[in-house]
């Protein structure tokens, strides 16, 4: 079922004729769609925002984890989540694939976990280590960064990954994370927009 558009409304608008289970594809292709129609002269004014707000947030994450380490040369960096969202298994144009990158040219280890997605990922990592588990990911882990909102990532025992952290320093992609019983548990705990 491949549907060719030209713009966001269209998307919006001929989704419903995507069936729900296929429709991934369709909401992460717009910022794609924008990138390619581009050179056309044709303006995508609010995607064009929505894709340099994407570019902002990575910067700050990557901000935010210098504010607390310093330089990130050789540091543990753990990434929580590889999809471009929970439940799917798409890392098309994921923020994880740009940030492991990103953090690996600041000089940063990285480690990397997805329940679902890291499959799809690891060939796309370059050096990153793929964990079998979140708690992999983050033993002596420097800092974590939670990248898509899976459940499993809420319901961690945060006393436990504190005590296996090597700093617990939690930068949360999504604002997903109980910022209070984090704080409260010893982390310092940074939002993206807070």
């Amino acid at each position: 079922h491949w549907l060719r558009v030209s713009g966001a409304a269209q998307v919006e608008a001929a989704s419903f004729l995507v069936p729900e289970r296929d429709r991934v594809g369709v909401e992460a292709s717009t910022a794609l769609q924008a990138k390619r129609i581009a050179p056309t002269g044709y303006h995508f004014q609010l995607l064009t925002a929505v894709i340099e707000v994407n570019e902002l947030q990575k910067r700050r994450t990557i901000g935010k984890l210098q504010k607390h380490q310093g330089s990130l040369v050789n540091k543990e960096i753990a990434l929580l989540g590889l999809a471009f969202k929970a439940d799917t298994d798409d890392v098309r144009e994921a923020t994880s694939l740009v940030l492991a990158a990103r953090l690996q040219g600041e000089g940063a280890n990285v480690r990397v976990y997805d329940p679902v997605a890291a499959a799809n990922a690891s060939e796309l990592l370059g050096g990153a280590r793929v964990c079998a588990s979140a708690l992999e990911s983050l033993d002596g882990a420097d800092a974590a960064v939670l990248v898509t909102e899976w459940p499993e990532f809420a319901e961690l025992d945060w006393a436990e990954v504190k005590e296996r952290m090597a700093e617990p320093v939690i930068v949360d992609g999504r604002n997903f994370l109980d910022r209070e019983a984090l704080r409260a548990a010893g982390f310092t705990y940074e939002g993206i927009g807070r």
